[in-house]
């Protein structure tokens, strides 16, 4: 700990291929005293270490417990921080002696305040960011990749994407006031692979909250076998204005991208939802029925690649409840497309019931097992 905090002014740690540490940071005795006596939770007495550090990178260290201990502040400028392939890490920010925290009754917020790029991967028994009591902020995020980490909390999820909601309904305030907050997140770009257990990204899709990912640039999701969901309907008016791509894989339980698809008719005069999406691809989905409303059709005029594969149960990509649609012979247009990719849809039947698509011109068409679907004329 005493090196540790002589390290004034370190802007890089860099851990690689370590295979027995534990710990970065050890307390040892100094002068016959044994510091951890002096290591308090209290957030204006706790160490100070690291205070110019803008990265830490740990790779491939299997016995390592835990980061950095959370009783350690200072880390205003850690602008980067990756851990990859550290199997026995139960969380970023841990604790050396667990009676001594557990016997601490506040809360307690370290803040990373400048964090833009957090990677976890391959994390075998993450549980948290924090132990207990300590909860972490980091207000700058940009960009998230949390892959393969299959026992993190899904209540982590709200913070590590820059929202605070599992931390005000851990502290007691309850569920109506914050539904009446404005959420905004600065996310950029987002992978999530590997939860199993994860129902919903953002917040339940019932919730009122006005969550803002007025960033957003590129959003991933692979392998959350629970997912149900990725936007509200109330996410994505108005709050999507940078998203360019979208990508779903292996979401079993996926029934809608979003929640409450029919409610789009009562949005006939808002805001284009999707105005820079260009990449859209879903794979391995095997209860999704349709993309979505054909109301959402014209609220994407810059998607280029539409990508669809092994969704056995994918009958339409729009789907119309209504019958406007078949009484007029209204036509669905895709202005800036170039490329569909439609790739083992054994119930797939047409793009939308009672709707023709607009004749395709300078469009590459891929379609393989796909025995119901009709040829689209005018591509060449």
């Amino acid at each position: 700990m005493s090196v540790a905090r002589s390290l004034q002014q370190l802007e890089e740690l860099s851990i690689a291929d370590c295979k027995e540490l534990r710990h970065i940071m050890s307390y040892e005795e100094e002068d016959g005293i044994d510091i951890r006596e002096d290591i308090s939770p209290d957030f204006n007495t706790s160490y100070l270490v690291f205070p110019n550090l803008k990265k830490l990178s740990i790779h491939y260290c299997p016995k390592l417990e835990f980061a950095l201990p959370s009783s350690c502040v200072g880390l205003v400028h850690l602008q980067e921080l990756e851990i990859f392939k550290a199997s026995e890490l139960k969380y970023i920010f841990g604790h050396y002696n667990h009676e001594h925290h557990s016997s601490y009754q506040n809360l307690i917020q370290t803040k990373l305040p400048v964090l833009k790029v957090l990677k976890l991967q391959n994390l075998a028994n993450l549980l948290g960011i924090c132990t207990g009591n300590y909860q972490t902020c980091c207000p700058s995020l940009r960009e998230l990749s949390c892959v393969n980490c299959p026992k993190l909390s899904t209540s982590c999820i709200p913070m590590m994407v820059g929202l605070e909601v599992g931390q005000h309904l851990n502290r007691g305030v309850s569920y109506e006031k914050e539904q009446e907050k404005h959420l905004t997140s600065k996310l950029e770009q987002v992978e999530i692979r590997g939860f199993s257990e994860l129902r919903f990204i953002w917040s339940y899709p019932t919730s009122k909250q006005n969550v803002s990912l007025q960033y957003l640039q590129y959003l991933k999701v692979d392998g959350c076998a629970k997912l149900k969901c990725v936007f509200s309907i109330m996410m994505v008016h108005r709050s999507l204005p940078e998203l360019t791509s979208l990508v779903i894989y292996q979401c079993e339980a996926l029934e809608e991208i979003i929640a409450g698809n029919e409610q789009f008719q009562s949005l006939a005069n808002a805001k284009i939802c999707f105005p820079k999406l260009r990449h859209l691809a879903v794979k391995n989905c095997n209860k999704l029925r349709s993309l979505f409303s054909i109301d959402v059709v014209g609220m994407l005029p810059q998607l280029s690649t539409l990508h669809i594969s092994e969704a056995t149960e994918l009958k339409e990509v729009f789907i119309h409840d209504g019958e406007e649609g078949i009484a007029n012979d209204e036509k669905i247009e895709f202005p800036s497309l170039r490329e569909i990719k439609f790739t083992k849809l054994s119930s797939l039947v047409n793009f939308c019931q009672g709707f023709k698509l607009q004749p395709l011109k300078a469009v590459n068409i891929m379609i393989d097992e796909c025995p119901k679907f009709p040829p689209i004329s005018g591509a060449t």
